[in-house]
């Protein structure tokens, strides 16, 4: 059904559609995700694509898959955005991977699965991102392949927590769709239909992975 604005002063909707008629309209009704940066840009996530409201004109701007340029997003299909400390937004897709856009010069960079390289991300499916107080990335995955993946972007390292059957400190085999840090430097991992999970940020770098486990 689009997006809408409240007013919280007025407490007036502002209501933001599809129209197939007007090309600065938002990309699809259907909004998986919203984040607002640091600069005080909206940033709209739909299955066509990632959209970006100029708040004075009340337009917006498309970002999309074009397969003939590879500066462009991998996949239309959006399912996470998060800005970085140094203002790097990161987009996840639903079976594209993880893009990284430099507001800048509008290119994109992308992080994708390739199943005989183990430093490769983890899973094309990101359900959740997250910067830790360490600066690292977090990456919610699917959980078909992998869970979720942490990249260090100074060392420029992947580090893979998935479900080890063997290990009953490791994450569930299930997909990662909410992370949080908590002021205590605990990570929080929500999965689907596999309850809660807690990792310590601080017992070593990159963490252990031993998960503890609420159900």
């Amino acid at each position: 059904s689009g997006r809408n604005r409240l007013d919280l002063q007025t407490l007036e909707f502002t209501r933001y559609r599809h129209d197939p008629k007007d090309t600065h309209s938002l990309g699809e009704d259907l909004v998986r995700a919203i984040y607002e940066d640091a600069s005080g840009t909206l940033w709209v996530g739909t299955p066509n694509g990632l959209d970006e409201l100029d708040a004075q004109r009340q337009a917006f701007v498309h970002y999309t898959n074009d397969p003939h340029d590879p500066d462009t997003l991998s996949l239309d299909d959006i399912s996470a955005l998060y800005e970085d400390s140094s203002g790097i937004l990161w987009i996840g897709t639903s079976v594209g991977g993880l893009n990284k856009l430099d507001k800048k010069t509008r290119r994109f960079i992308h992080f994708n699965n390739d199943p005989d390289d183990p430093a490769s991300l983890g899973d094309n499916t990101i359900w959740a991102l997250l910067e830790d107080s360490h600066g690292a990335l977090w990456a919610g995955g699917s959980g078909a392949t992998n869970s979720l993946d942490r990249l260090d972007r100074q060392a420029g390292t992947l580090t893979h927590y998935q479900n080890n059957p063997l290990d009953a400190n490791s994450l569930p085999p299930l997909a990662v769709l909410a992370i949080y840090e908590d002021s205590a430097g605990v990570l929080w991992v929500g999965t689907y239909e596999g309850g809660l999970h807690s990792l310590n940020l601080q017992s070593t770098s990159p963490p252990d992975g031993k998960f503890t486990h609420y159900r």
